[in-house]
């Protein structure tokens, strides 16, 4: 495993690798939307690869021997071309295994960084060497970056053992805007990943190259510090060719189709619900210097653009595909087309109806994500697809708010993803034919909110999946035989998995004694008053009973052995007896119940979730905590600020925990694990005998001096200050972030003249903005040298000063 330098110094490379990669693909993808007659004229670079100090040039290999240039070796049954180029102390590999455009197989290039010196180890700095990276495809964009640590103060070193690979998997990931001449892109995403995270490039021809620095190399004429790179050229498939017919523009596919890419038509404006422009029909056929294609395919895998606003960065606008921000009063999509891929109509507005009406149809991922639907009373948004076999890939139709009706006719089979429609909230009818085979997870969650909808499973569905409603009901259709009901519960024909309760307003469920399993979600947002589950259930999932506000009533069968996260979030209990069968209660199991005034836990119990029992300004009056249980996590209740009693009690005989007062130790240590309630009271500590007026402002939960070391702290309430006693030895930052408000920051107050050893053991990167305030005659120095050396994060930040300054 990596240590933590390590992992940090590599975190940069893949930054930077990736943004390599994900630029030539966003540029061309940009050309051919926006003017495609600019296709292969935008240059970034002057064919030098150098950082923002204008250090390093690339293109000098002279410091480099070539070992391996575009070798082909056989792994398996797959052929993987590699390049290999080294000096005196590190070796550089590039390899990428066979690809296949067409049938979407993954880009699997990988770059290796090896130490191959006369030393056991080397240790360098994320600037020495300098890594970068840049890569030049087929479309004519060339790319250029660098890759350097920007900020002026140091940073630590990071070491490599020799004959040791480390490996960097190239992806695609955000790209800062250096040397970019597109204003209005500040930031950008790509989203060529497959279902696996697998990366999925668009055809074409590339060539990668991966440098570095040779800091024992001479300069070259220009000043820079020279280096070497490896070089390595792969291709996928082909790249076709690019023309327009009308306002459409298009790509050549193989000898007889193409694709759809790009348009200038859309509508001019949309006022109070009507539209000014035409409708878009897309042709079945084109004819490309003299013979005729067929459209076979709509929209190059899609883009992401997210704007940011100038004044204060936050984003505020997201684009997707090559049309979004169009603006159509229908589309009508032809039977020759058998693909709308990924994102590719995504974004598009105002659209009254979209028809597709086709032979075989596999609509991709997010293809048509956010899309505002135009709706008039008489004419609401609709969406029809007519075809033999549809295959509605993940998220394709997701937080289409605005779309109403749906119907689908499909002959022989009909598939829907995960999340096809999640987020279509006024939806209020969809008609589902007889032939369909496949629901997924949330296919229609978060769909008909204020609606009464109720979707009919036709007979052909052999699987549903889970949480795939939350806000609409369920009719099951009396043909179907992978399925039942029964008590008002959707269950699968052997009787042992609920799926959903049938109506949102039954407000009794009793489970049946056949049932083992509850899937995720099956009672979300229900409108039941009380819940009887079984002994045979061992397992309540996630997300069970959230958001179901009417619950009151709750019989938990002796089975039982863990409860989920967020398995009665959000209900209306005032008592909860948890079993002694049950082992885990998850995060926020019973969070945000605001009525809940007693918990009664068994012995038996070995983990208690963060916010397990949250809810702020809780009515509990306190909960005990069985001696079984080894852990418990963040805020698991809030405060009862109602109630100055208000304790959390660990019984004596835990072998995990040790509690003295307010704090819980490892038993035997002085190892601080808890502090159990939030101490709204002035302290009032001296640091010295010299006046520290500041100090008066802070109320801090002041810690005992049998304190010596603090790792992963956890609390019971927030607080955004601490007082620490001059016993304390060592301390790991992972537990600031989350007790200390990330904008607002925090304070930590020590009394000790020298600091304890701070460490990041846990590597947390989360924001950090500290004030720490130390005795007036302590040593400041040693204070921010102890903070500095712990290994921060670029966003975390520690300011000392003396007490009294």
């Amino acid at each position: 495993m990596f240590n933590h330098f390590i992992k940090k110094a590599f975190a940069a490379i893949i930054l930077f690798i990736t943004t390599f990669f994900a630029l030539p693909v966003l540029y061309a993808r940009a050309d051919y939307r926006m003017e495609p007659e600019r296709k292969g004229t935008i240059s970034l670079g002057d064919g030098k690869l150098y950082d923002e100090y204008g250090r390093v040039d690339f293109k000098n290999e002279a410091t480099g021997k070539v070992k391996a240039q575009d070798k082909i070796k056989k792994i398996a049954q797959n052929s993987v071309v590699y390049s290999i180029v080294e000096n005196k102390e590190w070796r550089i590999t590039l390899e990428s295994e066979k690809v296949n455009y067409e049938t979407e197989d993954p880009v699997n290039v990988r770059a290796f960084l090896e130490y191959i010196g006369s030393k056991k180890s080397k240790e360098i700095s994320i600037c020495d060497p300098v890594i970068g990276f840049y890569l030049e495809s087929s479309t004519g964009t060339f790319i250029c970056q660098y890759a350097g640590y920007s900020s002026s103060e140091p940073y630590p070193p990071k070491k490599f053992k020799k004959g040791k690979k480390y490996e960097v998997k190239l992806d695609l990931h955000e790209w800062d805007e250096v040397n970019s001449d597109e204003s209005d892109m500040t930031k950008a995403m790509s989203q060529f990943h497959n279902e696996n995270g697998e990366l999925i490039l668009p055809k074409g021809s590339y060539t990668v190259k991966a440098g570095m620095t040779n800091l024992a190399s001479k300069k070259s004429s220009t000043g820079r510090q020279t280096g070497f790179f490896a070089t390595l050229h792969f291709n996928i498939g082909t790249e076709g060719e690019i023309f327009a017919v009308g306002k459409n523009l298009f790509r050549t596919l193989g000898d007889k189709e193409a694709v759809l890419i790009g348009t200038t038509a859309e509508g001019t404006s949309f006022y109070n619900g009507d539209i000014e422009g035409e409708d878009w029909v897309i042709p079945s056929t084109v004819i490309y210097n003299g013979n005729k294609r067929s459209v076979t395919v709509i929209g190059d895998e899609g883009i992401e653009y997210t704007m940011t606003d100038a004044d204060d960065g936050s984003t505020y606008y997201v684009q997707y595909g090559a049309f979004s921000g169009k603006s159509f009063s229908s589309i009508r999509i032809p039977a020759s087309v058998k693909k709308i891929s990924n994102r590719a109509l995504a974004g598009i507005h105002g659209m009254n109806e979209v028809i597709i009406d086709a032979e075989k149809i596999k609509i991709g991922k997010e293809a048509f994500a956010d899309c505002s639907w135009g709706i008039t009373e008489d004419k609401p948004g609709k969406l029809v697809i007519s075809a033999k076999n549809v295959n509605i890939d993940e998220k394709a139709f997701s937080d289409c708010y605005l779309l109403q009706n749906i119907k689908i006719n499909a002959s022989k089979s009909l598939v829907i993803g995960d999340e096809a429609f999640n987020g279509c909230y006024n939806l209020l009818k969809i008609k589902l034919p007889q032939k369909t085979k496949y629901i997924g997870n949330k296919a229609f969650y978060d769909c008909g909110y204020d609606k009464k909808l109720t979707i009919t499973i036709p007979d052909g569905v052999k699987y549903i999946g889970k949480a795939v409603v939350n806000r609409a009901n369920l009719k099951l259709s009396d043909g179907n035989t992978a399925y039942k009901v029964e008590n008002g519960l959707l269950l699968t024909a052997d009787g042992k998995t609920v799926v959903r309760v049938m109506s949102r307003k039954q407000e009794e469920i009793v489970i049946p004694d056949t049932v083992t399993e509850i899937m995720p979600g099956a009672f979300e947002k229900s409108k039941a008053e009380s819940l009887t589950i079984p002994d045979s259930v061992s397992v309540i999932p996630d997300n069970m009973m959230r958001d179901a506000v009417s619950l009151t009533t709750l019989n938990l069968g002796n089975g039982i052995t863990s409860i989920g996260e967020y398995a009665f979030y959000n209900t209306r209990m005032r008592t909860v007896k948890i079993p002694g069968s049950v082992k885990s209660i998850g995060i926020a199991a019973f969070g945000n119940n605001s009525k809940l005034k007693k918990v009664r836990l068994s012995k038996g119990l070995e983990s208690i979730g963060d916010y397990a029992f949250y809810s702020y300004n809780t009515k509990l009056d306190g909960l005990t905590i069985p001696n079984t249980v080894k852990y418990v996590g963040q805020y698991i209740t809030g405060i009862n600020y109602d109630n100055p009693d208000f304790a959390i009690v660990f019984k004596d005989g835990n072998s995990c925990y040790e509690q003295s007062g307010k704090e819980v130790f490892t038993p035997g240590t002085g190892e601080l694990k808890y502090l159990v309630a939030y101490p709204l009271t002035y302290n009032g500590p001296e640091l010295t005998d010299n006046s520290n007026p500041e100090i008066n402002y802070f109320y801090a939960p002041k810690l005992s001096e049998r304190v010596e070391s603090i790792e992963k702290l956890s609390f019971v309430g927030y607080t955004n200050s601490l007082i620490l006693p001059a016993s304390l030895k060592t301390m790991d930052i992972a537990f600031l972030p989350k007790i200390m408000d990330p904008e607002e920051g925090g304070t930590l107050i020590f009394t000790g003249k020298e600091p304890p050893v701070i460490t990041n053991d846990y590597e947390t990167t989360g924001r950090i903005s500290l004030l720490v305030i130390i005795p007036y005659d302590a040593d400041i120095e040693a204070y921010q040298n102890a903070f500095d050396n712990a290994g921060l994060s670029e966003n975390q930040h520690v300011y000392v000063k003396r007490a009294g300054e």
